[in-house]
């Protein structure tokens, strides 16, 4: 199995444990930061409010961290533990405790996320039910960390589910359950059941609430987003109309949607919604499935013919919103990855297509986090060669790019291209598992290998 091994907190320096946990917490967005976190002295004996910003999630962790360690600890031991010298002046200083108000903040707030609980032997002290989230952080930080990059999907829910049943299978469950599971975009059009796939990602959340889970935006997403108006709109106000005149030589050739609703529509909305009129894609070797985009099956899935205006309306609320909450690029911190050298750790960059070669990486992802949708192509997410590899700037560093959308397995250095499907009936969609590099599909058979596994019988995996 990926990662057989799990680290416990006693493996881990308290310092990088800490420094995990607390990037956990803040991560996972239950952790609150109140009010006056930026301005309390967590304690009688400072001066000044820390100068940390990220100060009570440091304190949050490392007080999970004492929990763990020694079981059966309250508020009047955290005000000694975090308590320090007062100064008097002229007099000598004496001892001071900590903020009580602090420490129980953190404390109901560890309790109502299911991180700690009451000891049943009373005194308002707490202990750690289960260690297994603890030890999940000291993993991270130990840099055992697991992340998980899916390719385009396309529609295909019985290729997700089996690519996802062969993730489950083949990741030791600590660190899938508390895995970072990333989607490169590309989840409609092409295969027949797009609602569907929708349904699947949407339910992830609560059937794995350790799990963190990113949904990027692939230029079919933005299109099917731009048809039924779940677009963020453009920053300064102007309408969507005003991205038609780009690829107007292209209008009456590709036959764009003009029904209900399209003079308020983003370009690329028009054109998913097009007909060509079952032309033949010489690309594909197929003809295409109504649109240019091939939204057709995307259509078929919500009850509703191509190229009907009526798709707005069948299309849930819930959708709409998956839509229009869809990341153009993510970066992810200290990923580790297997190389030649040893385990390295490294910073992740996921965005559909890629980046430019030639183009400023920061000047990119500057655009991409802001999501301007003024801009009627989106390379970095629709691009072909001008993405293909990997920016001159960042050639050298531990960055690694990762992408689908190429139809494409594609490694070389740190440039990732994981997309073997393409939309098509015929191929897999395919995954890859960080730090190993392992490439996934939904094709391997992987359940019922490690079952035979479970009884003594050999496995062969998929080659790096």
């Amino acid at each position: 199995m990926e990662n057989p091994v799990s680290k416990t907190v006693k493996d881990v320096s308290p310092h990088e444990f800490v420094k995990a946990y607390a990037a956990h917490l803040k991560r996972s967005g239950k952790l609150e930061l109140p009010e006056w976190a930026d301005i309390v002295k967590t304690g009688r004996f400072k001066e000044l409010a820390p100068y940390d910003p990220d100060w009570f999630y440091i304190r949050s962790a490392s007080m999970a961290r004492k929990i763990y360690l020694r079981q059966g600890i309250g508020v009047g031991g955290f005000q000694k533990i975090y308590g320090g010298r007062k100064r008097n002046g002229s007099r000598p200083p004496h001892f001071c405790k900590s903020s009580g108000a602090v420490a129980r903040n953190i404390l109901h707030q560890l309790q109502t996320m299911n991180i700690i609980e009451i000891d049943p032997k009373g005194q308002r002290a707490y202990l750690i039910p289960t260690t297994k989230m603890a030890d999940n952080a000291a993993s991270d930080a130990a840099g055992d960390r697991t992340v998980i990059c899916i390719g385009d999907i396309h529609g295909y829910i019985s290729k997700l589910r089996a690519v996802w049943s062969n993730l489950e299978a083949l990741v030791s469950p600590d660190s899938f359950s508390t895995s970072l599971v990333i989607f490169l975009g590309d989840y409609c059009d092409r295969g027949p059941h797009t609602r569907e796939v929708i349904d699947f990602l949407l339910s992830l959340p609560s059937r794995y609430p350790l799990q963190r889970h990113v949904f990027l935006c692939g230029n079919h997403d933005f299109a099917f987003a731009a048809f039924v108006d779940a677009l963020p709109p453009p920053p300064d106000g102007s309408p969507f109309s005003a991205t038609w005149e780009e690829f107007a030589q292209s209008e009456e050739r590709e036959r764009w949607f003009k029904g209900e609703g399209y003079e308020a529509m983003h370009v690329q909305g028009r054109r998913w919604g097009g007909d060509m009129g079952g032309r033949f894609n010489p690309k594909k070797g197929l003809a295409f499935k109504g649109s240019i985009y091939d939204a057709g099956p995307t259509f078929e899935s919500y009850g509703v013919a191509h190229g009907s205006a009526d798709l707005i309306k069948a299309v849930p609320d819930a959708h709409k919103k998956f839509l229009s909450e869809l990341v153009w690029v993510h970066e992810e911190d200290d990923v580790p990855m297997d190389s030649p050298e040893g385990r390295i750790s490294c910073k992740l960059i996921a965005v559909h297509a890629g980046l430019q070669k030639t183009k400023p990486v920061e000047e990119q992802l500057k655009l991409l986090r802001a999501r301007d949708t003024r801009i009627p192509k989106v390379l970095q997410l629709s691009g072909r060669h001008d993405v293909w590899e990997i920016p001159e700037e960042i050639s050298e560093k531990s960055i690694l790019v990762v992408s689908g959308h190429h139809a494409k397995i594609h490694i070389e250095g740190t440039r990732f291209i994981v997309d073997e499907c393409g939309g098509l009936e015929q191929f897999p969609v395919a995954a890859i598992i960080f730090p190993s590099k392992m490439i996934v599909r939904d094709t391997d058979n992987l359940v019922s290998k490690v079952k035979h596994t479970s009884l003594g019988e050999s496995s062969n995996f998929p080659d790096m």
